[in-house]
């Protein structure tokens, strides 16, 4: 039996999961901060809005204006959710997907596709809302909230990468993906004019589109997020190379009883001597001055605990 605590059960499960089980975590703990903490909030000070305030600051605005006064929201959006099924199914096509795309594309591509894919759909949403002339009486306090974009990026880069490939839900027979896909989109069509919820079916066309670009390109060698993981992984570098690490330091004696220093302390020392002359380099040239060993080198020693 694991004798963790609860949260440090929750931080070992976050940093030894792949990329999915991540942002499957980060979409859920934000969902019971912003529905259980929040609420409890508003109730202690009397301030029935508190709430609705509050949540407003990280949806994505459709009026410009509004936007540039918040640009974060452009990314917090597609981290919050409404209802508990809003999540649910969200987070139920996300895992199925987004873990066709981890068996054959790999963890790093998983990032890119959600968060790019987030991105195009609130592209198209704002840019929708600001053209078209159905969305004027709404625009200024038109906003938008919701993994769904991002989710359908992923929907639509495992169906573009395999379409053949079958999914089964529950109480459903097996369904090629490529179908499930084409289904998903022809609903959005359908209800747009419907369902009250025009903005987020064409977020859920945006994201789309880049799930389908997103694959098509990479199958001509073109990979989008190539950059991306080069930014998480300087990231990475920078705030975690330089993490105060405890100092073992071994100790042993000769037949003179001196003390001379062991050779798993010289390594260490090694180490950080490659370490310092890297960032040095970087600090001179930038990180793109890096050859692959030495990038390779840092995100290693980045890894380790």
């Amino acid at each position: 039996m694991s004798d963790r605590s609860f949260i440090d059960e929750i931080k070992y499960q976050f940093s030894s999961g792949n990329m999915v089980t991540r942002l499957i975590m980060v979409n859920v703990g934000i969902f019971l901060l912003t529905h259980l903490l929040l609420p409890v909030i508003a109730f202690l000070f009397d301030d029935k809005a508190f709430f609705e305030n509050f949540i407003k600051l990280f949806c994505v605005p459709a009026h410009l204006k509004t936007l540039l006064l918040q640009p974060w929201s452009i990314l917090t959006y597609m981290f919050l959710h409404d209802g508990i099924f809003h999540i649910l199914f969200n987070m139920i096509f996300f895992y199925v997907f987004g873990g066709i795309l981890l068996d054959f594309l790999g963890n790093k591509k998983i990032f890119p596709v959600y968060l790019l894919g987030g991105l195009a759909g609130a592209t198209l949403y704002i840019i929708a809302y600001n053209i078209f002339p159905v969305f004027q009486k709404n625009l200024i306090d038109a906003r938008m909230l919701g993994a769904s974009a991002a989710v359908m990026a992923t929907v639509f880069a495992a169906a573009t990468l395999r379409p053949n490939y079958e999914v089964k839900f529950i109480l459903l027979p097996p369904i090629k993906i490529k179908y499930f896909a084409v289904a998903y989109v022809l609903i959005d069509l359908a209800m747009m004019p419907r369902d009250g919820n025009a903005g987020g079916h064409i977020a859920h066309l945006g994201g789309a589109m880049f799930g389908f670009l997103f694959i098509n390109q990479l199958q001509k060698g073109v990979d989008w997020s190539a950059w991306l993981n080069n930014l998480v992984d300087r990231i990475a570098v920078f705030f975690r190379i330089r993490k105060p690490r405890p100092k073992k330091v071994y100790k042993n004696t000769d037949a003179s009883g001196s003390y001379y220093q062991s050779s798993a302390s010289s390594t260490s020392a090694s180490k950080q001597e490659q370490i310092d002359a890297i960032l040095d380099k970087i600090r001179e040239a930038g990180y793109d001055s890096l050859s692959k060993e030495e990038k390779d080198f840092l995100f290693r020693v980045s890894k380790e605990e």
